[in-house]
This record gives structure tokens, C-alpha cells and sequence, in this order.
């Protein structure tokens, strides 16, 4: 089963880079997302805030081209992480970027 998840917005963190133990690049930023949507019958407004990680020489160096303010369609999966302190958060891992 492949399930997939696509998201837009604008970088609201500027990229950055490092390697990995095995040497591979990844690189992260943040996405904030502003949207309307109907639940219930009813519109609702939905804004959230995302790490965003792009994994390998190609994604990485397409998310290091990056800028704050940019708008891009990020299509990847979900996967919950622990921060440093143990508070899990969602990280959506990026397959696909996409900027308009």
C-alpha cells in the first residue's frame, strides 16, 4: 500500500544540510501551511507549521536551493520523531518537491 501525502506552502526556515553516518545528504526546513477546508459541512481555516526532510544527493540539493518565503508542493509520507527532550513531532519526509 503506498500512501502518499501532498502538502503546500512556504519555506519558513531556511534549509540546512548535513550527512548522515553513511555520508548521504539530508537536508531540512520548515513549511507553513495556510488553508481552508470543510469539515462537517462547515469551512475551517487550517494553518500548521512542518519539518520538512529531504533525504539524497537530488532532493537535498533541490531543497538546498530553497528561500524563506519560496512557495512549494511537497509530496512524501509522514514519520514521527522524538525532539532531543522526547516530545514527539511529525516530520514529512519529501519523495517529490515541487516549487511554482
Amino acid at each position: 500500500m503506498i500512501n502518499r501525502l501532498q502538502l503546500a506552502g512556504a519555506v519558513a526556515r531556511a534549509p540546512e544540510t548535513r550527512l548522515n553516518p553513511a555520508g548521504i545528504p539530508l537536508t531540512r526546513f520548515a513549511l507553513d501551511h495556510h488553508s481552508e477546508q470543510e469539515e462537517a459541512g462547515l469551512r475551517r481555516q487550517v494553518q500548521l507549521r512542518i519539518t520538512v526532510m529531504a533525504t539524497g544527493d537530488e532532493l537535498s540539493r533541490r531543497a538546498r536551493c530553497l528561500q524563506v518565503g519560496e512557495h512549494v508542493t511537497v509530496t512524501g509520507f509522514l514519520q514521527r520523531t522524538l525532539t532531543r527532550n522526547g516530545q514527539p513531532r511529525l516530520v514529512l519526509h519529501a519523495q517529490q518537491l515541487t516549487t511554482d
